[in-house]
């Protein structure tokens, strides 16, 4: 897994203009729309790994004394697999040949490499470059080998401010309630509520969205109906000619009054 997630990187890196680099899988979502989520990670002076000493079996049982002395057991993290990092970290990843190969020749199928590796690593060498946390929020709340997984019926409004401003956390120096910027796992019958949700809640895409569209429309027909208004205004003036100015202003008007009704309808019907 570890070996996937270095190519990932070391493919990522080709592009010189790439400065953050965020591992998600197919059941993640995001939380805030592109211009949140892009300005919290650039303007970070962190790194988000999770990175935590776990007594147990599933934490420092993993552990394996073939490791030392490279990582001793006082070192060893487990954390989140999905994590946010800049481009200091990636190529400090990519070009570790110190720690990797101990990972690659220890961590056999009952020590998962991908959440200990990257937060052990970390936790050694760049622990004052990091937060310590993840900025995906995933729920182990119900406890076994996999997180809650999210359904159609899961996905409402209140669930998803829950999941958006529902913790405080620090970020640069100062306390903050966006703590996460993406949440899994949300199967695909999700898909159509959290499409419906997402341009009000979190403005996604709000000029692709229908009640923008609609807005379009009847902000052109208002536009319409003025610019004739005032182009019939200052034309010919014959009773014929002004006949067929009142029957085109009233029609245009009510196509106006009709989008109108329509768009406020669908939006305080969401």
């Amino acid at each position: 897994m570890i070996e996937a997630e270095r190519r990932l990187l070391a493919n990522a890196l080709l592009d010189f203009s790439n400065q953050r680099f965020v591992l998600l899988s197919e059941s993640c979502i995001p939380l805030f729309n592109f211009s949140t989520i892009y300005t919290y990670l650039m303007n970070s002076t962190k790194t988000f790994v999770e990175a935590y000493d776990l007594p147990g079996e599933v934490g420092r049982g993993r552990y394996r004394t073939q490791m030392r002395p490279q990582i001793r057991l006082s070192q060893w993290r487990k954390g989140s697999q999905w994590f946010q990092i800049d481009r200091f970290l990636a190529l400090q990843t990519v070009s570790d040949y110190h720690y990797f190969p101990v990972f690659l020749k220890y961590c056999n199928p009952n020590c998962y490499s991908d959440e200990h590796y990257l937060p052990t690593f970390v936790s050694i060498k760049f622990w004052k470059r990091n937060s310590n946390r993840t900025l995906t929020w995933v729920d182990w709340a119900k406890g076994g080998a996999h997180p809650s997984r999210y359904y159609r019926n899961d996905v409402n409004n209140e669930f998803l401010n829950k999941l958006r401003f529902g913790t405080s956390c620090d970020y640069n120096g100062h306390t903050t309630n966006i703590c996460h910027l993406f949440a899994r796992k949300f199967t695909t019958h999700a898909l159509d509520r959290l499409l419906r949700f997402a341009p009000k809640l979190m403005q996604f895409n709000w000029f692709l969205s229908p009640y923008s569209s609609f807005l379009f429309v009847h902000i052109h027909f208002c536009f319409l109906t003025y610019f004739l208004g005032w182009t019939y205004t200052y034309s010919h003036s014959s009773t014929q000619f002004r006949g067929t100015k009142n029957l085109t202003l009233s029609f245009l008007l009510f196509i106006n009054v009709i989008l109108y009704f329509f768009t406020y309808y669908w939006f305080f019907s969401q």
